[in-house]
This record gives structure tokens, C-alpha cells and sequence, in this order.
């Protein structure tokens, strides 16, 4: 009898144990993974979570702060062919001679195995995004081959990536954002390599003038190591790091190559650089050089210079945004090409009293704000991207 109540009462140890393992996983059979920090245990804020201005206005404040971000690069297509394959060898049981039908991995093989680089793992949790972009893509064409990473999701992205054109790219700190920030339910599709090779479909309706979305390529500046004097990896005291101090950088530029459809496109081309210890001075710079009919923007000019032997505009919008367009007051450049020295737009700004004495630089993101395609899809693409500096 003794024997039989310690049985009872291991077993009921057992059970109770089990319970709590199921239940602190959530009820689901696999555990979600946390992705494992960068070098010297030191994890960079992953894809940062858009706080949006008041509608109309240009488009969201990246605040840098975590959100769980799905990590969509994994290229991995297999797991999403749910093992067609083995079907291939069964024909030739089935075929004592002539049998034609051994050769059925065409029909074996279905449409969506060519598209479906990896969109599975690139969403979370909308599970219609995962099946296969071409019955789920709500309009923008279907997921070609050859793209590493695709999706549709509103506020799904690409990464991280360790990109070699980013002076301070580190695998942690670099990513790619569809960013339907002002379109929530927007028919627009991401399809990425890295950040200087990647593009947009996107579909907003006719006329419209405000800001809907704002794809871009995305890069934190946060590992900032001040003992070193240039950016580095980041751990315990002293290797800590920073947002990058303007006053620090003895140059910043950007190279770029871009296509923005024209037509009946209200869009364009730009650099958002955010800052930190502004001081109540703008956080928030932007530089247009590809402008497919946007104009101002509805933006107040405060001033104009010509920097690196270039002719710019300087515009204000409220109180925290700056922006630099590309051409003499009235006019607004289509350059889809070439070389930017974001130092030298920064130094303007504080030698003229437009920017505080030490502020920092949090991120750096290039990409489209996109009002209107016309209302019909039109693809924006980017063939070549780099940030050099230090």
C-alpha cells in the first residue's frame, strides 16, 4: 500500500512538471527562439517600432525602440515545399513499361515552390502572408525567383543584414522595412537581397498627397564606441556605445542608385536621418533628390545653400522636421543617381542655427515616401546603396 501511494505521488510530480513546461511555451509544441546578441554579448535594439505624426504629415518617427521583429532572411525555401519530392520516385513502381506518368514531378512540384523564397519564416504571425505570396499578395505582383527575402505584410521588413556598403553594419543593426506606417492595410510587396538591392510594389489610389508609406533601407547608428573614435562592437564597460555624434565624424556621404516611377506618381527619394540630443531643435532630417511631383510637401523654405557644389533648398515643417531638396528655390531635382555629403548638410544646418551644438545621429534610413502610384501598382527599386564615413 505504501508502495503504491509513492507511485502515485511520483507520478503526479511528473505530471505537474510536464504541465508547467507546456505552459511557460506558450501551449505551442516549439518555443519561439530569441535571437542571439551581437559580438562581446552586446544586442542591438532590434527593428524599431514607427510612432506616427498626425496624418498627413510626412511620415513616422522611428523611435528605435524593440518591438519583435520576425527575422526574414532565412532563405530557407525548403521548409516551405512540404516535401514533394518523394512523390517523384513512386512512378516507377506504377509504371510497368510505357508509363508516361513517372515523369509527374511536373504536377508533383506545384506553381508555388518558384515563390516561395522563404516568405514562411518572413512572418509572424499573419499566417495569410506565409503560404506563398502570389495567392496571398493582395494585388502587387507575385514573389519572382531569385529574391532572398519577400513579403507583403504592412509592417514586415528584410534582415538583419551584415552589408559590406554600410560602414557600421554589423548583422544586428541593418534591415530593409516595407513600413505601410500611414496604410495599414496597404497592397505593397518588399522583395530584398540587402540594402542595396531591393524593391517595392506598391498600389495607392490616384491624387493622393499625403504620405502613405515610406519603404526604406534602414540603418541604426547606435554602436558608437567613443574610446575608439569610429564605430565598433559593444559590451560591458568601457566597450559601450552610443548614438554617433555629429561632432565626432570627420565625414558622412551616401552613394546611391534608385528608379522612381514618374507618371502619375506622387513620390519621392529620401535620406531621414534622426537625431538625439537635439535640444529642441528638429530630430528629424530629411534630403529629397528624386522628386516625382510632391513639391514642398507643403513645407516652409528657411533658406537655400549650395553644398558640395550642388544647389539645395531648405525647408521646414513645424517644429521637428528639416528637410533638404535637392535644387535652387522653386525647383525639384530628378536625380536618381549619385553622391551625397550628409556631413556637410548637418554642418550647414548648425552653422546657421538649426540644430544644436552636440546632437547625435540614432539612424539613417533611405527609401520613398509614397503618396500616390496612380492607382495602379508601380514598382520602385533601388540597384546600388552605401553610407561611408567615420
Amino acid at each position: 500500500m505504501r508502495s503504491r501511494i509513492l507511485a502515485l505521488a511520483v507520478l503526479a510530480a511528473v505530471t505537474a512538471a510536464l504541465a508547467g513546461t507546456f505552459a511557460s511555451g506558450g501551449g505551442s509544441a516549439t518555443a519561439f527562439t530569441r535571437r542571439p546578441c551581437g559580438p562581446a554579448a552586446h544586442c542591438h535594439r532590434p527593428f524599431p517600432r514607427p510612432m506616427c505624426k498626425p496624418p498627413g504629415h510626412f511620415r513616422c518617427h522611428y523611435p528605435r525602440y524593440p518591438r519583435p521583429f520576425p527575422t526574414p532572411t532565412s532563405p530557407g525555401p525548403g521548409p516551405t515545399t512540404p516535401g514533394p519530392t518523394p512523390t517523384s520516385p513512386a512512378p516507377g513502381p506504377t509504371t510497368p513499361d510505357p508509363t508516361p506518368t513517372s515523369p509527374a514531378p511536373g504536377p508533383t512540384t506545384p506553381d508555388p515552390t518558384p515563390t516561395s523564397p522563404a516568405p514562411g519564416p518572413t512572418t509572424p504571425g499573419p499566417t495569410p502572408t506565409s503560404p506563398g505570396p502570389g495567392p496571398t499578395t493582395p494585388g502587387p505582383t507575385p514573389t519572382p525567383t531569385g529574391w532572398q527575402c519577400a513579403t507583403s505584410d504592412p509592417s514586415g521588413g528584410c534582415g538583419p543584414y551584415d552589408y559590406a556598403g554600410n560602414v557600421n553594419s554589423n548583422s544586428y543593426n541593418s534591415y530593409v522595412s516595407n513600413n505601410c506606417w500611414a496604410d495599414p492595410g496597404c497592397q505593397q510587396t518588399l522583395r530584398a537581397n540587402d540594402l542595396g538591392d531591393w524593391q517595392v510594389t506598391a498600389n495607392e489610389p490616384a491624387g493622393n498627397t499625403a504620405v502613405k508609406t515610406y519603404p526604406d533601407a534602414l540603418q541604426q547608428m547606435d554602436n558608437w564606441r567613443a574610446d575608439l573614435g569610429t564605430w565598433g562592437s559593444c559590451g560591458a564597460p568601457p566597450t559601450t556605445c552610443s548614438d554617433t555624434p555629429v561632432a565626432a565624424l570627420k565625414s558622412l556621404t551616401s552613394n546611391y542608385a534608385e528608379t522612381t516611377p514618374r507618371g502619375g506618381t506622387i513620390a519621392q527619394f529620401a535620406w531621414d536621418i534622426w537625431l538625439s540630443n537635439d535640444a529642441g531643435f528638429p530630430n528629424e532630417v530629411m534630403v529629397w533628390v528624386d522628386n516625382s511631383g510632391r513639391g514642398s510637401g507643403g513645407a516652409r523654405q528657411v533658406g537655400s545653400a549650395t553644398i558640395d557644389g550642388k544647389a539645395w533648398t531648405a525647408y521646414e515643417y513645424g517644429t521637428g522636421e528639416f528637410i533638404w531638396s535637392l535644387g535652387a528655390p522653386g525647383t525639384f531635382a530628378q536625380q536618381s543617381a549619385g553622391t551625397v555629403d550628409l556631413l556637410a548638410l548637418l554642418r550647414w544646418m548648425q552653422a546657421n542655427g538649426f540644430m544644436a551644438a552636440n546632437p547625435a545621429i540614432g539612424q539613417i534610413d533611405a527609401g520613398w515616401e509614397i503618396c500616390s502610384t496612380g492607382g495602379s501598382p508601380e514598382t520602385f527599386a533601388v540597384h546600388g546603396y552605401s553610407l561611408s564615413g567615420g
